[in-house]
């Protein structure tokens, strides 16, 4: 999930940095998307928070994660979550420098995400008992709000 793997707004790219949160056998689908269902652990972003997510396969050959090349600054972008481009990583190893194919490098910059994401929102309702648990901004305006 790479909650502990982002450091000053960098995503470190070592195993011991990041947390192991789904782990599953798929069959192969070429007309379809495979669900990874992270129900069971949830990814929880709060406002403003960055999050790396790295997804592993063990397949010998680069057909197992499809990935398309960097086309814009932004994968996804809408009012609740944004999605940056990032890297494929083609090694059966789980953060493995050796790539599948025996030479070069594992790691292929600009690459953006493939598929679909199902995401939820809760909203936090503020009253003056969680108002500390609110941005520095929105804090000031509720008092400026209180003041009128």
């Amino acid at each position: 999930n790479g909650g502990s793997a982002v450091k000053m707004g960098k995503i470190i790219m070592k195993e011991k940095y990041w947390d192991k949160i789904y782990e599953q056998k798929h069959g192969p689908s070429f007309r379809a998307y495979q669900q990874l269902d992270l129900s069971a652990n949830p990814i929880v972003l709060k406002p403003g928070e960055i999050r790396g997510v790295y997804i592993h396969s063990t397949l010998d050959n680069d057909q197992a994660i499809v990935y398309d090349n960097q086309q814009n600054i932004k994968t996804h972008d809408d009012q609740f979550i944004t999605v940056l481009p990032g890297r494929a990583h083609v090694s059966t190893t789980v953060f493995g420098t050796r790539p599948i194919w025996g030479w070069g490098n594992a790691w292929r910059d600009n690459r953006e995400f493939v598929g679909k994401i199902s995401y939820g929102v809760v909203y936090k309702l503020w009253n003056p008992s969680e108002n500390l648990s609110f941005g520095n901004n929105f804090r000031s305006l509720a008092r400026v709000l209180f003041m009128c």
